[in-house]
């Protein structure tokens, strides 16, 4: 209480000494203010030399009657230098190294939330390594990032757990997943390949936890362009694919080397099409829906063969 009448009265009475100099109005001794929004006055309680703060001390820094930032540590030329700490109203607190009034080098930022990050800093922000962590109430709660910070955000190589059980492993830039990574999932489910703000994007290598799996394009998470993919019980599709679904050309291969080359569309054959069984029968014809409908040619187990007409999969000689 008598700290807060103290200031309310050196606020009409003492402004600053210079623009980059701020003087305690206690006892006169200065610091750099250059740092700090106008209006602003410090309490420095440590040793001053030629009217220079210059030591270890505390530093309260005041506005409006109310203390705003304290620091505890060396004071270089009225500078905060060397390592300290300094805490904020709301509870965030800095702990680690400064560089002419700034925190730089290495530190840890902790909030009231348990949210934590420790490693590089440089100019105030995360730079280098560095491990963040998120508390309750962050909006990424229980998540934890270990890897490389470029002014405050995630770019570069790092490892990024999240609260439900996924994990991603590669590239960063600008705080999203984009470059070249590995998306692990609980179930036992991956993709491998490129990610553009945080999605499948380019080429990769999709497995399921059934054992299904996919090597190809991918557009915005879908399975979009040229790829393989392979079911459990071994069947094969190679073609063209858009959305996750078989569209275009493409050829799917059964386990008992049955076989169809052709047209898709909606994720069924549509459109001209080969189909030859392991028994010997082929088609070669007109397909709507996954059935053999309207004219082709024909050859049956006994070589027999000539044009023909199907309809919903029934086919007879013409």
């Amino acid at each position: 209480m008598r700290l807060s009448l103290f200031l309310s009265l050196v606020l009409l009475t003492f402004p600053a000494l210079a623009e980059s100099w701020t003087a305690d109005p206690r006892n006169g001794c200065r610091v750099r203010s250059e740092n700090r929004p106008p209006g602003e006055l410090p309490v420095w309680e440590g040793p001053c030399r030629n009217g220079v703060a210059e030591g270890t001390g505390r530093l309260i820094w005041v506005a409006r009657n109310r203390a705003v930032f304290l620091y505890e540590g060396p004071l270089v030329a009225g500078q905060m230098h060397g390592d300290g700490a300094f805490e904020l109203p709301n509870g965030q607190r800095y702990e680690g190294s400064f560089v002419d009034d700034v925190a730089s080098g290495h530190g840890v930022y902790t909030w009231p939330n348990g949210s934590r990050y420790e490693g590089g800093i440089r100019n105030g922000a995360f730079n280098g390594r560095g491990i963040r962590t998120w508390g309750e109430g962050s909006g990424f709660a229980g998540d934890r990032y270990e890897g490389d910070f470029v002014d405050g955000r995630r770019t570069g190589k790092g490892v990024y757990a999240f609260a439900n059980g996924h994990r991603y492993t590669g590239d960063f830039l600008d705080n999203k997943l984009t470059g070249h990574g590995l998306y692990e999932y609980p179930d036992g489910g991956r993709y491998e390949g490129d990610l553009v703000d945080g999605r499948f994007h380019g080429r990769g290598f999709r497995l399921w936890p059934d054992g299904a799996r996919y090597w190809g394009d991918f557009l915005e998470d879908e399975r979009t362009g040229e790829g393989v993919h392979i079911w459990p019980n071994g069947e094969r599709y190679e073609g063209t694919l858009v959305d996750g679904r078989r569209h275009g050309h493409g050829a799917y291969l059964w386990p008992n080397d049955s076989l169809y080359v052709g047209d898709f569309s909606g994720d069924k054959a549509n459109g001209k099409g080969l189909r030859i069984w392991a028994d010997g029968r082929r088609y070669d014809g007109d397909w709507v829906d996954d059935a053999r409908h309207g004219e082709g040619w024909c050859t049956d187990p006994s070589g027999d063969h000539g044009p023909c007409r199907c309809a919903d999969n029934e086919c007879s000689f013409k």
